[in-house]
């Protein structure tokens, strides 16, 4: 094996524990209330956590710091950054479904990681050592900055400080079966291309869609490596005119739509300009199906324009959701 293979294959290794860590420090921190207590050098089980990794896997880190080229290491930083920027993300996802943030709180967030990570790189390359007193006091001016970014997100405050370790806010990938019986959709009359707008991280509907042969995709903040889902915010993603014959959002968009039509800082308006950008992107008899309903946008839809049809949801199988809400089909005429 030549020496340039044998290198590569040591800085993916050390590129994989790197990652590998940052995803077990993730599931260590997930259930965890970072408002509960406060950080300290004594407590700083995170700290002693990367300390230890850093220490055992110190030489193939500096060796990895000293080989690399300038161009190479900084792509390999910014890999870690953004990496870990997502898993927090993501995390706070899974803790609660409704966490809204905008793009000046993902910069901080993201500044946060680089000045962390930055400095641990920095003090490995300069240092060729790490001292677990120094990381353990960074992590913890870390924490302080991490709790006190987070402080600012609104569905973060409802979790009572005292509590040491959280159960996330209830929310389901519901099976493709329920979901295409609560909406009263039929596959077979489905109108191609499909769009499952908050699909869900295991995309349920998209892959059972696909399978009986319907060109059908899934857009979502949290993606688990599915095919034909797009991972973003549906704020983030244009719908073009004529681009859908079938939208799909069970329990998804609409929903966070009526909780913002309730915040007192809710984006409301952003709501109602994507939900007509929804409408805007179907086909010529193309629908838009989801649950719950919107009664104060829908009785706004020129009929000349758009039909709509609502049905109750009161079936045996649908016990698991909320109370008197329809489903609704606004058809475009």
């Amino acid at each position: 094996m030549s020496v340039s293979v044998t290198v590569r294959l040591m800085k993916t290794r050390i590129e994989q524990s790197v990652f590998g860590l940052i995803d077990r420090l993730n599931l260590l921190n997930g259930g965890k209330n970072i408002f509960y207590g406060q950080p300290s050098e004594d407590s700083s089980l995170l700290g002693d956590y990367v300390a230890s990794f850093l220490v055992s896997h110190s030489p193939e880190l500096i060796e990895y710091l000293s080989d690399a080229e300038s161009q190479e290491l900084e792509g390999f930083i910014r890999q870690v950054i953004d990496y870990s920027t997502k898993g927090v993300l993501d995390t706070l996802l899974h803790l609660n479904q409704y966490v809204d943030v905008d793009d000046q709180f993902l910069c901080a967030l993201n500044d946060l990681y680089e000045d962390f990570v930055r400095a641990v790189f920095g003090k490995l390359q300069t240092d060729r050592t790490i001292d677990p007193h120094w990381l353990t006091v960074r992590v913890m001016e870390h924490q302080l900055r991490l709790r006190s970014l987070l402080g600012s997100v609104d569905e973060l405050r409802i979790f009572p400080d005292e509590l040491e370790y959280l159960e996330p806010v209830p929310c389901s990938d519901y099976s493709a079966e329920l979901q295409l019986h609560i909406l009263g959709i039929r596959p077979d009359e489905l109108l191609e291309p499909v769009l499952d707008l908050g699909c869900g991280e295991q995309a349920n509907l998209v892959i059972y869609l696909r399978q009986l042969g319907i060109k059908a995709y899934g857009l979502d903040r949290i993606n688990r490596n599915q095919l034909h889902v797009c991972q973003a915010s549906w704020f983030k993603v244009k719908l073009h005119a004529n681009q859908w014959g079938t939208v799909i959002s069970h329990l998804s968009f609409t929903n966070h739509f009526r909780r913002h039509h309730l915040k007192v800082n809710g984006q409301h308006a952003a709501y109602a300009r994507k939900y007509m950008e929804v409408l805007g992107s179907l086909k010529p008899k193309g629908s838009f199906f989801y649950t719950p309903d919107l009664p104060l946008v829908e009785q706004f839809l020129s009929p000349d324009l758009y039909s709509v049809t609502r049905m109750p949801v009161e079936t045996e199988s649908s016990k698991q959701l909320p109370m008197g809400i329809k489903a609704v089909r606004v058809t475009r005429v």
